[in-house]
């Protein structure tokens, strides 16, 4: 009896553990945000333990064909995205460029090491050619994820 009940505390632990450490992904639709653009996509948000607690991972298809497109976003609160341009003090950062191909389909991927934890709410992922607040072409629905 009493090495089952060390056996059952010993796997509670090691359940308890397993779930602290993974990390828990947030999808999030990518919809065009005006009636020209094309195509749809995913944003994928991530917080995987370590140094690197916040990767954001965004697919289109179907869009505009060899376009740049500069990938934003946007968290109402928690996350410091000071380190990245910063669209007139809107709240919105500039993470990167994504390209898409001759057939419309790209991919953005970024690791960021985020000094804070805790809960990212209000997370928007947009796609467009200049500022996010007036050329906005693609938005992700919005979201959270807790970053550890």
């Amino acid at each position: 009896m009493k090495k089952l009940l060390i056996i059952s505390i010993s796997i509670m632990i090691i359940l308890a553990l397993a779930s602290s450490v993974m990390a828990k992904a947030v999808k999030l639709d990518l919809l065009p945000f005006v009636s020209a653009a094309e195509g749809s996509g995913k944003v994928v948000l991530n917080n995987p333990s370590g140094a690197v607690n916040f990767i954001v991972q965004v697919n289109i298809k179907g869009a505009q064909a060899n376009h740049p497109y500069v990938v934003w976003i946007y968290a109402a609160s928690g996350g410091d995205f000071s380190e990245f341009p910063e669209y007139l003090d809107s709240g919105w950062y500039n993470l990167g460029e994504l390209l898409t191909n001759k057939k419309g389909n790209g991919s953005f991927h970024i690791n960021i090491a985020l000094p804070e934890t805790g809960l990212l709410s209000g997370i928007e992922v947009a796609l467009n050619e200049v500022s996010p607040e007036t050329s906005r072409q693609y938005s992700s629905e919005v979201g959270e994820i807790e970053i550890k």
